[in-house]
C-alpha cells in the first residue's frame, strides 16, 4: 500500500489532469495548453524521485515503462492542443465553428486513444 501511495498515486493523479486537458472547450487554448508543460515537469521529478530511491539497473522497471508512455502522452496532448488551438486562429468566423467541432471531435478521440494505450502499456508491461 505504501508504494501505491507513494509513487503511483501521485503519477495517476497527474496524468488524470492530463489526460481531461482536452475536455477543456478547444476554444481556451491558452489555459489548455499552459497545464501540460506544468504536469511533464511533475512527472520528471516524480520519475526522479521514485528511481533515486533505487540502485541503477539495466533494464526498465514497471514503472519506467509508465512514465515513458506518460511522457508521451504528455507530448501527443500537447501537439493536439496546439493543433487545435492554432486551427481556431484561422478561420473566418463562419467556418469557426467547423474548426472548434473537429478540434473537439480530435480531442475525444485522443483522451480513449490515450486510455486505450495505457491499459496495454500496463498490462504489456506487467506480464511482459
Amino acid at each position: 500500500m505504501t508504494v501505491f501511495l507513494k509513487w503511483i498515486l501521485p503519477m495517476i493523479v497527474v496524468m488524470t489532469i492530463v489526460v481531461l486537458v482536452p475536455s477543456i472547450d478547444a476554444i481556451l487554448g491558452d489555459s489548455r495548453m499552459a497545464i501540460t508543460p506544468a504536469a511533464l515537469l511533475t512527472l520528471v521529478i516524480l520519475h526522479d524521485n521514485y528511481r533515486s530511491g533505487f540502485p541503477p539497473s539495466p533494464y526498465l522497471s514497471f514503472l519506467d515503462k509508465i512514465y515513458a508512455y506518460n511522457y508521451l502522452v504528455c507530448l501527443a496532448i500537447f501537439v493536439v492542443t496546439l493543433a487545435g488551438s492554432n486551427a481556431l486562429c484561422r478561420p473566418s468566423n463562419k467556418d469557426k465553428d467547423v474548426c472548434l467541432l473537429r478540434a473537439n471531435r480530435w480531442d475525444a478521440m485522443t483522451q480513449k486513444s490515450i486510455i486505450m494505450g495505457f491499459l496495454i502499456v500496463a498490462f504489456v508491461s506487467w506480464y511482459g
